[in-house]
């Protein structure tokens, strides 16, 4: 189920040489007291509020957005599994993750204007070993469907 998705991510310990899952929370805490689910991925590794994060990705099959009207969409693609583009850090001793977006494609615009981006498994791998990730989020899979939820 798509509630349990969000309750762990994949991250990439290059000094093991190994991909271990690991519990996290799903957002950072602001000082506004709002949680921060997402960031773009086009500013957040230029961002004060995300320094310190490292990069995580969360395998799924499918990721769901409600439209204006409250209609839940699941996106999914012919990619089986693939990987959501996160970066975590430590709050408080608890380890909070957010995911990575990007301008929407189709069909993913006529929901909303902002997409995750997702990574194949070889191209997640990547993302999580390396010191300046920027380079691969060309690689989010752009070919998506979408069905009524």
């Amino acid at each position: 189920p798509y509630t349990t998705l969000f309750r762990s991510g994949a991250v990439y310990f290059p000094d093991k040489n190994k991909v271990e899952t690991i519990i996290m929370k799903w957002g950072y805490p602001s000082p506004n007291g709002k949680l921060v689910i997402n960031a773009r991925s086009e500013t957040v590794f230029h961002s004060f509020f995300f320094s310190g994060s490292r990069t995580c990705v969360l395998p799924a099959t499918s990721y769901f957005e409600w439209s204006k009207d409250k209609v839940r969409y699941r996106f999914f693609t012919d990619e089986q599994p693939f990987y959501l583009c996160g970066v975590c850090r430590k709050f408080n001793d608890e380890l909070c993750y957010v995911i990575l977006t990007e301008p929407a494609g189709t069909p993913q615009n006529a929901i909303h204007e902002r997409q995750p981006v997702i990574l194949s498994y070889e191209d997640a791998k990547k993302w999580c070993a390396s010191r300046h990730p920027t380079s691969l989020l060309q690689n989010s899979i752009s070919e998506r469907s979408m069905s009524r939820a």
